[in-house]
């Protein structure tokens, strides 16, 4: 395949997506949709993550056993969402503080992970498919949650791309 001399992307695009779990402690995924198909030779090079989880959410927080795990990813057939699935692009792990303790959290914050000073200025992820788990323990109602993403497009070589997919999807391919 001839190499592409489009432009390169110069500026950095977001993008926000919520999340509102199917029922308490259960593992629920939202895809995140991008304007390319799964075999176009595009990526995302990621350059920041946050991870805001609503206030009602954080309040379930009671006990040193609760939990609430947010985790990017690039497959929706996931158990769970331990980072030792190749899927898993980034997660992120709030935890109760104890039952006669209110959850540590200032409203308004959120969790935030750069990757701008790795290699390439980010992750470098397969654009589709993507999604975004959540999952629950201990809490007594469905959790949401809100993820913004900031990325620029990168077009690839179509074995550079096949080869990213390999490396995050177990799959023959």
């Amino acid at each position: 395949m001839a190499v592409s001399r489009a432009k390169k992307d110069m500026f950095v695009n977001h993008a926000l997506e919520r999340i509102t779990m199917s029922a308490a402690n259960t593992l629920t995924y939202q895809q995140l949709n991008f304007g390319v198909g799964q075999f176009q030779g595009v990526a995302l090079v990621i350059h920041r993550i946050e991870y805001w989880i609503s206030y009602a959410t954080l309040q379930g927080l009671q006990a040193t056993t609760d939990l609430i795990q947010i985790a990017l990813t690039q497959s929706s057939n996931l158990g769970d969402l331990n980072m030792t699935h190749p899927e898993i692009i980034d997660e992120v792990l709030a935890s109760g503080q104890g039952a006669s303790l209110e959850p540590h959290y200032v409203p308004g914050s959120n969790f935030t992970k750069d990757f701008t000073n790795l290699p390439g200025g980010g992750l470098l992820v397969a654009a589709n498919p993507i999604f975004i788990g959540m999952t629950t323990a201990g809490m007594g109602a469905a959790g949401s949650a809100d993820v913004k993403i900031y990325f620029t497009f990168k077009e690839l070589a179509d074995k550079d791309y096949i080869e990213l997919i390999q490396s995050r999807i177990q799959a023959n391919i």
